[in-house]
């Protein structure tokens, strides 16, 4: 495997984690964790994964109030989705996924040879799972790219400061060439 398609593979279950963890969360955070509003999806008519989850273990009332709820894009019943998710184990179930798209993207890390940049991507990876609701954003601060930084291993920092150097290309399969 060459490192393109490591790093390729890498950022792909890395994305998968946090897009589950941000489906878990739209059923088990705070507004203001979250950034949105709870049930932001179920309005939008999307059926992630802790609501196929749901539909799948739960009783025949459950599958018809969360189907009703996708279909009509409809958060009218939300408390009850939320238990019907809940009891299910759909938020379990979806944390254990995102668990594993991280050992996935770790793993694909091992195509790399061994460098400070490896060990602060592959203590990255489960960043998301460990503080959910951070987010990654550009700012113009010192060490703007990872709100809560000082969460994030020590080793993390010269891939954080690598993110900060001007990039010379950005390749449509993610992976980018720095100074």
């Amino acid at each position: 495997e060459t490192v393109e398609q490591a790093l390729a593979s890498y950022g792909r279950h890395l994305g998968q984690a946090f897009q589950l963890v941000d489906d878990a969360l739209d059923y088990d955070a705070k507004p203001e964790e979250l950034g949105k509003n709870i049930g932001d999806d179920l309005a939008e008519g999307k059926p992630t994964l802790p609501l196929i989850y749901a539909m799948q273990h739960g009783s025949a009332a459950e599958r018809h109030m969360i189907r009703e709820a996708v279909e009509t894009g409809g958060t009218r019943n939300l408390t009850s989705i939320q238990l019907a998710i809940e009891t299910s184990g759909g938020l379990k179930y979806t944390a254990e996924r995102a668990r594993e798209e991280v050992a996935t993207a770790i793993e694909a890390l091992e195509a790399l040879p061994p460098s400070k940049y490896r060990d602060g991507l592959v203590d990255l990876a489960p960043f998301g799972l460990d503080n959910p609701g951070t987010v990654f954003l550009p700012t113009d601060e010192p060490k703007g790219m990872v709100v809560k930084l000082d969460v994030v291993s020590r080793r993390a920092e010269p891939v954080i400061q690598a993110l900060q150097r001007p990039v010379q290309a950005v390749r449509a399969d993610l992976v980018i060439e720095l100074n």
